[in-house]
């Protein structure tokens, strides 16, 4: 995992692994002239807007001080840790430690893993105990590890309101 420097391992700590495309704002985000653009939904022609539904994981997260983030987002690898961190509220900033993503991978070998084998090479890297994953990316999840994540519709991601009850009983699972 990526640690920006200064920041201790969290083990202990319950960890929310977040992507953004399909959670924070629908799949339809394209980089134009490096930068992020949301497109039309493919489907019925709407337009959305970049982090329409981050409030609402600002709200979820708001009772639970002690989740920290750890960007599983491909943005990092393709903007950078801290321009992909900025583009969040300055709340749910001051909660991310990390990022799934590490200049120092090899690229190539890094394309190939799932999200789910990105995830969970960083749970045992940094031996996690407790974490969370919110992500659109699902279909190669393993099954093994379904109970920690919260999947979301690329179309919906957490402006659906059973994406967001699922988030709420991992949270509280995670901080018990």
């Amino acid at each position: 995992m990526f640690r920006p420097t200064g920041l201790a391992p969290q083990t202990h700590r319950p960890i929310l692994f977040l992507d953004f495309d399909g959670v924070l704002h629908p799949n339809w985000v394209y980089c134009e002239e490096g930068r992020p653009v949301i497109k039309e939904d493919p489907i019925d022609g709407t337009l959305g807007e970049l982090f329409m539904w981050v409030h609402h994981l600002d709200a979820a997260l708001k009772d639970y001080p002690e989740v920290r983030i750890i960007l599983s987002t491909s943005w990092v690898k393709g903007y950078g840790f801290e321009r992909t961190k900025a583009y969040l509220p300055e709340s749910l900033q001051l909660r991310v430690i990390g990022g799934t993503w590490d200049p120092s991978f090899n690229k190539r070998e890094y394309d190939k893993k799932t999200r789910c084998q990105e995830i969970v090479a960083c749970v045992v890297r940094e031996r996690l105990e407790r974490w969370c994953a919110v992500d659109d990316d699902v279909w190669d999840w393993s099954p093994k590890y379904k109970e920690h994540l919260v999947a979301t519709d690329s179309r919906k991601g957490l402006g659906d309101p059973a994406a967001l009850a699922r988030l709420g009983e991992l949270l509280t699972a995670m901080v018990v």
